[in-house]
């Protein structure tokens, strides 16, 4: 009767998925604080370019003293053809000492932002690109449809909002 629905936890309780635990959180320690995010962002990084988690263990605590013990295999080993600053980013994230680890999602997400913006502007990146379903339209300048000018309809570009008439400029 005095339960009020909400979840409510103590020290030293074991809570998430222990595949995206921290070292700190692994063993424990005090003041575990937003660098345990960075490691769990790292570890879904490897993860989603590699196919494969960082740690693995047979059980729950081979996994936690692979976490503690073990150095995972490089990204750059496990995917070749993985970008090397994307490579060291992810590295960085998942460096077992806290105080040497990323320190800010903020860090983690302007390095992120630059290294996409490279491989989006870069003409030869180094990865294979996929066809999108859009690259099969040919674009036809030509074929573009002719807009009648403000006045031939009748209106004043007065009346047009600001974006539509920025629209219609370009």
């Amino acid at each position: 009767p005095s339960i009020d629905g909400r979840v409510r936890t103590a020290d030293g309780a074991v809570l998430g998925s222990p595949a995206y635990m921290s070292p700190e959180q692994a063993c424990g320690a005090d003041g575990v604080d937003e660098r345990t995010d960075i490691w769990a962002l790292g570890v879904l990084m490897y993860e989603c370019l590699t196919g494969s988690r960082p740690f693995t263990g047979a059980n729950y605590n081979a996994l936690l003293f692979a976490i503690l013990n073990a150095p995972h295999q490089p990204l750059i080993e496990a995917m070749p053809e993985v970008d090397p600053e994307l490579a060291e980013l992810v590295s960085s994230c998942l460096v077992k000492d806290r105080s040497v680890r990323e320190y800010s999602a903020r860090h983690v997400a302007e390095r992120l932002e630059r290294i996409a913006w490279r491989l989006s502007s870069s003409k030869d990146a180094g990865i294979p690109r996929r066809r999108r379903a859009t690259d099969r339209l040919s674009y036809q300048p030509e074929a573009r449809l002719s807009r009648p000018e403000l006045s031939a309809v009748g209106l004043s570009p007065d009346v047009l909002p600001l974006a539509v008439r920025w629209w219609n400029r370009f």
